[in-house]
């Protein structure tokens, strides 16, 4: 499991758009959120962008059809641009496995990423 998430954390730092095969971006209907539905190398990315917290939250699916990982991570630093696509956001990550039985909660999640830098283009279509 620790290896999956290692590799979910080096696709997310090598992300970006022009390596996507597909981008999928829409924002909340509140304007607090953005989801974001993309493919990283191989994996499917499904994840929520929350600019008022400053976390990302979702889902990636593997190719082998295995059981999606879950993500969330937290900004903890940025390289300011007055271009959003060019500020570079710093996250920590962790990720868990789907939960098993109730209840579920933070004991579940493991540390997979330290200051994963990310592009805000990632986040824009």
């Amino acid at each position: 499991m620790r290896i999956r998430f290692l590799t979910i954390a080096a696709l997310l730092a090598a992300a970006s758009p022009a390596g996507a095969q597909s981008h999928g971006m829409q924002g909340t209907p509140d304007r607090k959120q953005i989801l974001v539905n993309k493919d990283v190398g191989d994996q499917r990315w499904a994840i929520a962008l929350d600019g008022d917290r400053g976390t990302v939250s979702g889902n990636v699916f593997f190719p082998d059809g295995s059981p999606p990982a879950f993500v969330w991570c937290r900004v903890v630093d940025s390289d300011h641009n007055d271009d959003p696509r060019l500020t570079v956001f710093y996250f920590d990550c962790q990720g868990a496995d789907r939960c098993a039985a109730t209840p579920c909660g933070g004991d579940q999640w493991t540390p997979i990423a330290s200051r994963v830098p990310i592009s805000g283009a990632f986040f824009l279509p």
